[in-house]
């Protein structure tokens, strides 16, 4: 079965119990985001790459100073690739990248993580039997006993608490599928905060995430996608333009003309 035949990833679930109809506009009804991209997904791209390929082509070094320069070096090389919008990334962000990156050479050459790693940016693919669909996950580093996986975003509250054990249990069934055992921690190492947060594997937190995964396919069986707006949130979604629960979507903005409000054309 090739990788890419899929029903359900960590990122589809978090996005769907973060907003069913965020999700219905990414996923169902494939709308584009309206927002001007911004350089965090960008940057964040390119960390994750520039870790990746140094740990590919050195698993072995554990010299912080050498992973640092490595690192740095890997990094300069990607954004004169071609391959990342650098227009999108301030200077700001490209500090806050490298600061990222000496953190993750810190992480690497700590004396109780000399661990042995069994795959680097691994594809765990296998059946979610309790829900008849086919998961997928990108672990970033599987070790002989857990996982690591690297963020270059902040911690923020309960949705952090839940998007973490929803993505571990997704990665803690790839890596059962794929090594024949459950890991003994997943990782999570927020770079830029310079903090690390485990999810322990287990019974508790694979039906945490079957839960919110049920919920995804219930929305998807019924076509039921019910907003759930939230300010804070809102602000940030690139699909707000899209949402029928948005003050600022074009059906909003009509009805309002419609009912008289003629202000409301200053908002067009």
């Amino acid at each position: 079965m090739p990788w890419k035949d899929y029903d359900i990833s960590a990122s589809r679930i978090k996005k769907h119990a973060s907003c069913p109809e965020k999700y219905r506009l990414r996923y169902k009804a494939d709308k584009e985001p309206t927002k001007m991209r911004q350089g965090y997904g960008e940057i964040g791209s390119l960390v994750h790459e520039a870790i990746e390929n140094v740990l590919t082509d050195r698993p072995n070094e554990t010299n912080q100073s050498a992973l640092t320069s490595r690192l740095k070096q890997e990094f300069y090389e990607l954004e004169d690739s071609g391959e990342y919008d650098m227009d999108l990334i301030d200077d700001r962000q490209r500090s806050d990248g490298l600061d990222c990156l000496e953190m993750a050479a810190k992480w690497l050459a700590k004396p109780d993580n000399d661990v042995e790693f069994r795959d680097i940016e691994a594809v765990c693919h296998y059946n979610l039997d309790g829900i008849d669909r086919t998961a997928i996950g990108f672990m970033d580093v599987a070790t002989m006993d857990g996982i690591w996986d690297w963020k270059t975003g902040t911690i923020r509250g309960d949705e952090t608490e839940r998007d973490e054990i929803i993505q571990g249990a997704v990665y803690m069934g790839g890596y059962h599928n794929e090594y024949g055992e459950l890991p003994k921690y997943i990782k999570f190492i927020y770079l830029k905060e310079e903090k690390v947060r485990t999810v322990t594997p287990g019974e508790e937190a694979w039906n945490e995430m079957l839960g919110y995964a049920r919920e995804l396919v219930k929305s998807e069986q019924t076509d039921t996608y019910e907003a759930d707006p939230e300010e804070g949130k809102c602000f940030w979604c690139g699909f707000e333009m899209w949402c029928s629960e948005s003050a600022v979507s074009p059906g909003q903005i009509q009805a309002e003309i419609d009912s008289g409000r003629t202000e409301m054309w200053d908002a067009i």
